[in-house]
């Protein structure tokens, strides 16, 4: 899971996206556009498409020599929504057909 305090803007969020078998998804180019979106059950509560880097990704999160394939940069203010666990979605937009991820990502209370 994905966790960030309300405001923050580092670190960068680093994923490593898999198809449908479970293999690393070369995000390196093919992409016209990214989408991301933070969304609770009753709405969505950020939307940004700039900031979204692809790469060929190698080896897992786990793995201390592993390189994201996706890689999401915060701009200052992306992450002021409010606290609670909500969905990331980030979509990309391909020619052979949009690739559509979810996951959970918690916000924590800023320092008052």
């Amino acid at each position: 899971m994905l966790e960030y305090v309300q405001g923050a803007a580092l670190p960068a969020a680093q994923l490593w996206l898999l198809d449908d078998v479970g293999a690393l998804i070369n995000l390196s180019s093919g992409v016209s556009a990214w989408e991301v979106k933070i969304f609770n059950s009753t709405r969505t509560l950020k939307t940004k498409s700039t900031g979204v880097v692809g790469a060929a990704g190698s080896g897992t999160e786990l793995d201390p020599a592993g390189v994201p394939n996706a890689t999401i940069t915060w701009a200052v203010g992306d992450l002021s929504i409010p606290a609670g666990t909500h969905t990331l979605q980030l979509k990309a937009t391909m020619s052979s057909l949009p690739r559509i991820w979810q996951m959970p990502i918690l916000i924590r209370r800023g320092a008052a």
